[in-house]
């Protein structure tokens, strides 16, 4: 079965094909190069299929591309923009496994930046939280993480003494809020007893 082009819109880097009255938007200038389409020619519908597919594949690609220069992304992240612009599964894999080959998309790289970016106002607990709902890996997780163990009490010192600050830590609902504060913060429960007790309050409330 034969389909005709009845017209081609050139933009920049792309353009738009009207088909058999049915327009195509912002198709990769370079797939119509490569595949010679023309405004008037008839061409096999399967052709023409193949066509469009080579289109989504070269657009999915240029739009990882883009997305990964204004900020890293996880695999996850990476697949989750790609399934929201509607591209095809076949586009995705493809993508995502050109973005892998040449290190645009790093998992361990990823969560070591996060990890050290992160390490001066979250605790542990939040910075694993974060990665693992970001799609890293369990096994990464744990390796970007282990130093932590060592950082995080002076980490829980500082946001502690910046929150409680011109407050009075003999209050009991302000140790409370500072306590809070700290979860939210994902530190662990000795580690903000510990703050209280450096900022010079009464920890005998939150004894274990």
């Amino acid at each position: 079965m034969n389909m005709k082009i009845e017209a081609i819109k050139h933009h920049k880097n792309s353009a738009d094909i009207k088909a058999d009255g049915v327009e195509y938007k912002k198709l990769p200038l370079a797939e119509i190069v490569r595949f010679g389409m023309k405004a008037g020619a008839e061409l096999d519908d399967a052709f023409f299929q193949e066509f469009l597919k080579a289109c989504d594949k070269t657009a999915a690609k240029e739009y990882l591309l883009g997305l990964l220069s204004r900020g890293s992304k996880t695999e996850k992240e990476a697949r989750n923009k790609l399934y929201q612009k509607g591209f095809r599964k076949e586009s995705i894999k493809m993508a995502i496994e050109f973005a892998k080959q040449y290190k645009y998309i790093e998992d361990r790289q990823y969560a070591n930046a996060y990890v050290q970016t992160n390490k001066q106002g979250k605790g542990t607990f939040r910075i694993k939280a974060e990665l693992k709902q970001k799609g890293v890996s369990d096994e990464i997780i744990a390796e970007a993480t282990e130093e932590l163990q060592e950082t995080e009490k002076e980490s829980a010192l500082a946001v502690g003494a910046r929150y409680a600050r011109g407050k009075d830590l003999n209050d009991r609902k302000v140790k409370e809020k500072l306590m809070r504060h700290l979860a939210s913060r994902g530190f662990a429960y000795d580690v903000m007893r510990e703050v209280l007790a450096k900022l010079g309050a009464n920890t005998e409330d939150f004894e274990e």
